[in-house]
């Protein structure tokens, strides 16, 4: 009998723990399953809005506006680091980046939406939601690579977004209710007047100054200008005649015998690269009582005749001074074997002046031993648009005519001459003036209403050293508000005066300045002294960019580097850029074979920058993005020289015949360069001016590397003997 009750007793137990079991599994579930926050929340939105339909409404758009929002900050941002990514749609073809973000946002909104409001039916999209997405930032970031810099060159900024949704609300009775909401943050310069705010831009005169000082005794340059300093071999970008019995001598320098010997610089100097002037200097020593030393400059290929049938020819021998073979300075005592003689030009442009379509002039003085010995007005070459036959179309061409009888052609190229003397060292100097406003005025506006609340920061960009953020009441920079008109809020800025800092601090316009405007998150930058910026306030003195640009990127010149020891080609542009930095991307993913007369030559590899010629510095950085990689080429004011390499098969032909050939150029495959104007332009070919009728010349340039460059010669320049064949 015990024994049963015993079995009944733990039957029971064992029951009611499996009941017990069951309803703390049921509890855990409901824990789980039914009780999660998202459930409680749509409960809890499902009976506070069952009888206010707008409440739902206003929900709705409280999440497109934070899902607007956050999606503005995150593209501010990353138009600042990454920006450039934006134009890789003209090597991929399609925007990847920009249809990604905007993908982003709509699964960000239609999240909340299908978590929140449609499980309870509140609120059922109809169709997807519609996105609308515009940026005019006139700015690019590469701060996420090698570059470290911004890009700004417009002087308005904005972003607009705007989300559209429609839906059905069965469980409230409402259909086809469509909601929007707008984000339209937009930043500009504007001009003082009684609209905006009263006051004067205060300009400042700013000149950077560029210098280059070739020592050939010790065999090194230095290179300095605003935020920048290069250093290297003197002797590389400089190349003697082919053939020239012109000898380096280490510890010396460049040492010529009897006839006229020549020594050509590989970097164009020119108005171009000076707009506000350029100096051109030669410290030589005499080495016989027959000598001849001089400056060819302007030349539009490098001669070894005298007088000289390109350029203008500053030269002096015992019996004078001379300038294009006209004698127009007694020396009196003739210099001693062992003196030193320096001979300078200085060309200085007449304002206003146009680098399109006209014939600039300038005042050209020459000094001897720092003395003036003669000045006089000459011409200055141009671009010239002329029609191309070969080609069939309107291109540039880089050249010019001389004011002297008879006229001779005009391009950037400087020679020395020597003969019987000793080149110890040279040197040029470039100089671009600029008028900057140290008050300037901007709007801000939200929505076409005024960006309360709006924050301003000055942020100074140093190629390859990222930013350096200015606070107001550092370094002269401050703003007021000056006004609230119906659409905007009107900022008085008071920029730094340039003139009153340190050149370490200074570094226009190698360096940046940027004026950040945040609202709520949301970043937008402007440029008030980029040169479209200084057009719309009427402070750009220099008639050499289009309007609506605030930089270009034209190839005025052709040339050939034939390795005589590897068998390539060194192809090379000298890229002019007249205004702002700005950058170029250069795809590298292929290869190009080029054709003459139908035959396979040659294979164009990728596009490089040549150190040994770019002397006024180079900054670059590869980047692989998708499935592309890119060259990222920092364009400073100025000239880069930029390069493709190319591999001869034997049957090629011989390269010092290839300038018999008329290139034109307007940009690299696959080149990107926003707010920046390029054009066609044509090389080695004579053609004559649309509007002024003129014939004008452009010749290409062949250098040959020697086989033993241990003497200090890494290239000698092959003279043209004949060319300038109709474009």
């Amino acid at each position: 009998m015990v024994s049963v009750l015993v079995r009944r007793g733990q039957a029971v137990l064992l029951i009611a723990l499996v009941i017990a079991l069951a309803v703390l599994t049921l509890a855990v579930v409901y824990r789980v399953f039914a009780m999660t926050p998202a459930y409680v929340y749509q409960r809890s939105i499902y009976y506070v809005f069952k009888y206010n339909p707008t409440l739902v409404a206003q929900g709705l758009v409280l999440d497109m506006n934070t899902a607007l929002l956050g999606f503005a900050r995150n593209f501010s941002q990353y138009m600042v680091y990454d920006g450039f990514n934006l134009y890789l749609y003209s090597i991929a073809g399609v925007t990847p980046v920009y249809m990604s973000l905007t993908e982003l946002l709509k699964e960000v909104y239609g999240m909340i939406v299908n978590t929140v409001y449609t499980p309870t039916g509140l609120a059922i999209p109809t169709s997807p939601s519609n996105v609308q997405f515009s940026y005019i930032t006139n700015y690019y970031g590469a701060l996420g690579t090698g570059l470290r810099y911004i890009y700004s060159g417009g002087y308005s900024s904005a972003i607009f977004i705007n989300v559209t949704g429609s839906y059905n609300m069965p469980t409230l009775g409402v259909y086809n209710l469509t909601l929007n909401s707008v984000f339209n943050l937009t930043v500009s310069l504007v001009k003082p007047s009684t609209a905006t705010c009263t006051g004067s831009l205060n300009p400042i005169t700013y000149t950077a100054t560029y210098r280059c000082l070739f020592n050939f005794t010790s065999n090194t340059y230095t290179c300095t200008g605003p935020g920048f300093s290069k250093t290297g071999v003197a002797n590389n970008p400089w190349a003697p005649r082919y053939g020239s019995s012109l000898s380096y001598i280490p510890g010396t320098g460049w040492v010529a015998g009897s006839g006229v010997n020549t020594l050509m610089l590989v970097y164009p100097i020119d108005e171009l690269n000076g707009p506000s002037g350029f100096k051109i200097s030669a410290l030589f020593k005499v080495s016989s009582s027959k000598f001849l030393i001089g400056l060819n400059f302007l030349a539009q290929y490098p001669s070894s005749s005298v007088p000289l049938t390109t350029g203008y020819t500053y030269y002096v021998t015992p019996s004078g001074v001379y300038f294009n073979g006209n004698n127009i300075y007694s020396k009196g005592k003739s210099p001693a074997v062992g003196d030193l003689e320096n001979l300078t030009v200085y060309i200085v442009p007449n304002a206003p002046y146009g680098v399109f379509d006209s014939t600039p002039t300038a005042t050209l003085y020459l000094y001897l031993n720092g003395s003036q010995v003669y000045s006089t007005t000459i011409n200055l070459p141009a671009w010239h648009y002329v029609y191309s036959s070969a080609f069939n179309n309107y291109a540039y061409i880089f050249s010019g005519q001389s004011n002297l009888n008879p006229s001779v052609m005009l391009g950037s190229w400087v020679v020395v001459l020597l003969s019987n003397a000793v080149l110890n060292a040279a040197s040029f100097k470039l100089y671009s003036t600029y008028q900057l406003p140290t008050s300037v005025y901007m709007a801000v506006s939200l929505n076409n209403a005024p960006a309360v609340g709006s924050g301003l920061s000055l942020s100074i960009v140093k190629p390859s050293g990222g930013v350096t953020v200015v606070k107001p009441g550092y370094l002269g920079f401050n703003y007021t508000v000056c006004n609230i008109t119906s659409n905007a809020v009107i900022f008085s800025v008071t920029m730094p005066n340039l003139n009153n800092l340190t050149s370490q601090l200074r570094g226009y316009p190698y360096y940046q300045y940027l004026l950040n405007v945040s609202y709520n998150g949301v970043n937008l930058l402007l440029n008030p002294w980029a040169a479209g910026s200084l057009k719309y306030y009427g402070l750009w003195s220099i008639n050499n960019i289009p309007g609506g640009y605030s930089a270009t990127s034209m190839g005025p010149y052709w040339l050939i580097i034939y390795n005589t020891t590897s068998n390539t080609l060194l192809y090379v542009f000298p890229l002019w850029n007249g205004g702002s930095p700005t950058l170029l991307e250069i795809y590298q993913g292929f290869y190009v074979t080029a054709y003459i007369s139908g035959i396979a030559y040659y294979y164009t590899g990728p596009v490089k920058l040549p150190g040994f010629l770019n002397v006024m510095g180079q900054l670059y950085a590869n980047y692989t993005a998708y499935t592309y990689s890119v060259l990222l080429t920092h364009e400073p004011t100025g000239y880069v020289m930029v390069s493709e390499v190319t591999r001869l098969p034997p049957s090629a032909p011989n390269p010092v015949t290839y300038t018999y050939y008329i290139w034109e150029f307007q940009h690299f495959p696959n080149q990107i360069l926003p707010y920046v104007y390029f054009s066609y332009t044509i090389m080695d070919c004579t053609g004559v001016g649309q509007y002024s009728g003129v014939s004008y010349s452009n010749y290409a340039l062949i250098f040959i590397t020697p086989s033993n460059t241990q003497n200090g010669v890494l290239l000698t320049y092959y003279e043209p003997g004949s060319g300038g064949q109709p474009c």
